[in-house]
């Protein structure tokens, strides 16, 4: 019987040697397990990040494109601002010409008929889009002499500084009002 308790206490050392080392497999298998869901959270957190990064960057590039949207439209009502201004200063200028030289003729001057109509045509083809605008200086347009055409010369003189004022006093109501700005602030 001494052999057999002998054999059964050999069994059962190899038994729990086994278990021991089992124990130490699954053990080991389980640091490794943590390790990879370590990795695996850290990879998540990281990628959340990352998106979150890209969120902002994404929301950044769309908010800077609305500010560069909202100063191309600012630039170009400026530069149509510029563009009607000049048109009607030209105009002023033309009239201003015409005005004198219907004055000369009041007054009993000499105006060539052919530098009167070369004048006065240059001033239809200026006028082209703004007749409703400055209707006294289309009127201008319908003098056949230059004597005929001091008193709508002298009323379009006033018709386009009464139109650069109005001109001045809309585009300084447009930059004083408040717009919706994406920058957050009013323009």
């Amino acid at each position: 019987m001494a052999l057999a308790d002998t054999i059964l206490t050999a069994l059962s050392t190899v038994a729990v040697l086994v278990t021991v080392w089992l124990a130490y497999m699954a053990l080991g298998k389980a640091k490794e397990t943590l390790n990879e869901a370590k990795t695996a959270r850290l990879d998540a957190e990281q990628a959340a990040k990352d998106a979150a990064i890209e969120r902002r960057a994404a929301a950044e590039d769309r908010h800077q494109a609305a500010v560069d949207r909202h100063e191309a439209a600012a630039d170009r009502r400026e530069e149509e601002y510029d563009r009607e201004r000049r048109r009607l200063e030209r105009v002023g200028e033309m009239i201003e010409d015409l005005f004198w030289a219907a004055d000369l003729a009041r007054r009993g001057g000499k105006v060539a008929a052919d530098d009167w109509m070369s004048r006065r045509n240059l001033l239809r083809h200026a006028l082209v889009g703004l007749h409703s605008r400055l209707p006294e200086a289309a009127s201008i347009l319908n003098s056949a002499t230059a004597d005929q055409a001091i008193g709508p010369a002298s009323q379009a003189r006033n018709e386009v500084e009464r139109e650069l004022d109005r001109l001045a006093r809309e585009r300084s109501s447009l930059e004083q009002s408040p717009t919706s700005d994406p920058r957050g602030a009013s323009s």
